[in-house]
């Protein structure tokens, strides 16, 4: 009997050692953290996740689609500033991340509109083509990012003409109003159907559209080119490429000497208008 007795202690405290060092070997990582959930995975404890083993079936699969806006933002992970986020009530409605990157905001997109979640935008216009129209005499339409039409009154009483917004009164006194073309109505060396041609920028810019033809076209061009006409020599030019608006070169004169012609070289500014 006492034999037997020391047996079973002895048995008991192996036992017992046993499973204190298996305790001591388990890593915490390993032990289901929601005392209870149906996920019996290892945590990250940098992120608080579950780590899901590789090839694990559907789990593995929803992971990869990666988070929804909506998690992601109440996560407090930040978003794009005014990016989309998804067609929501039906495709009624466009979801988008808040012009700071932290929420979301909803922009309805109106009654007989469609959110369109392969443009990213409302289906009212599309703001990579519309065109800026006028409503009235007052007023700008113009698309928005969203795909919206929005309506912008003309600023200080201006006039809307031909998809612009301008004023009807001349404010540098050279004949033109911007509704009548003038790109800069506070210079009166700016004006469509200017003649002149001038080696400055206008004033307060880098441009030298003075006749505010949406361009910048140089008074000379052609590179020197010297040839016997009659009785004299032609092909007066640039000793190289046509220097840029404002830029200096040096220009070169075609002269008659006997029976050839010579250059005579000189410095020039590249006027424009």
């Amino acid at each position: 009997m006492r034999h037997n007795s020391i047996l079973r202690l002895l048995a008991g405290g192996l036992l017992s050692l046993l499973l204190a060092a298996c305790w001591v070997d388990f890593p915490l990582s390993r032990m289901n953290r929601d005392g209870g959930s149906d996920w019996p995975y290892p945590t990250d404890h940098g992120t608080d996740q579950p780590v899901v083993p590789p090839g694990d079936g559907p789990r593995e699969a929803a992971r990869d689609l990666g988070p929804v806006p909506d998690r992601m933002l109440s996560d407090g992970l930040a978003c794009t500033p005014n990016a989309f986020l998804a067609c929501v009530n039906n495709d009624k409605d466009l979801e988008k991340c808040n012009a700071t990157g932290t929420g979301k905001v909803t922009v309805s997109c109106g009654a007989g509109v469609k959110c369109n979640s392969t443009a990213k935008r409302c289906n009212e216009c599309d703001p990579a083509t519309s065109q800026p129209t006028c409503q009235g005499s007052t007023t700008l339409r113009t698309c928005s990012p969203d795909g919206l039409w929005v309506d912008t009154p003309c600023p200080g009483g201006g006039t809307c003409l031909a998809g612009k917004c301008c004023t009807a009164t001349d404010g540098d006194g050279d004949g033109y109003s911007t509704c009548s073309g003038d790109c800069n109505d506070g210079n009166k060396d700016v004006h469509p159907g200017q003649t002149g041609y001038f080696t400055s920028a206008i004033s307060g810019t880098a441009s030298y559209d003075y006749n505010c033809s949406g361009a910048e076209e140089k008074q000379w061009t052609d590179v020197v080119s010297c040839q016997v006409s009659g009785g004299g020599c032609i092909g007066h030019g640039w000793a190289t490429a046509a220097p840029a608006c404002g830029q200096g070169g040096t220009w070169k004169m075609c002269d008659k000497q006997g029976s050839a012609c010579t250059t005579t070289d000189s410095s020039r500014t590249q006027a424009c208008h």
